[in-house]
């Protein structure tokens, strides 16, 4: 069972401890990190949540690639992030220029465990449940 940990107009973030997993859907488009002055926070509160070796699945279809001082926030996460015994990472994500953002942040983050790029919901649930 899906259980929020921040709900707002620009991201949600749920936890499944069940699944020791947690699900991100970023939407629209942050012209400015003032827009989302808690993204860092609330991004890198989830994995105290969870075990160690849990999954993410990020749903990305419906964000539009944001301002630079957002990406660096994302960056900044996932360095954060990475820190913590992540098993596999899942982005759902259709558009080209939001896949070459992605990949942006993982590099960028250091990121070491199993990730992958999804075009669907389903096809990313089922990779992680692997």
């Amino acid at each position: 069972m899906k259980e929020p940990i921040v709900v707002n107009e620009f991201y949600e973030i749920h936890i499944d401890r069940a699944k020791n997993r947690c699900y991100i859907t970023f939407k629209g488009y942050w012209k400015s990190i003032d827009e989302v002055p808690d993204i860092v926070k609330d991004l890198t509160t989830f994995p105290k949540l969870l075990m160690p070796n849990f999954t993410t699945l990020t749903d990305i279809r419906e964000f539009k690639t944001p301002a630079p001082t957002v990406m660096e926030a994302f960056i900044e996460a996932q360095k954060e992030n990475s820190k913590h015994a992540y098993r596999k990472a899942a982005r759902v994500v259709t558009q080209p220029l939001e896949k070459m953002a992605v990949e942006r942040v993982w590099k960028g983050g250091g990121f070491e465990g199993q990730s992958a790029l999804f075009n669907t919901i389903e096809e990313a649930e089922a990779w992680l449940d692997e």
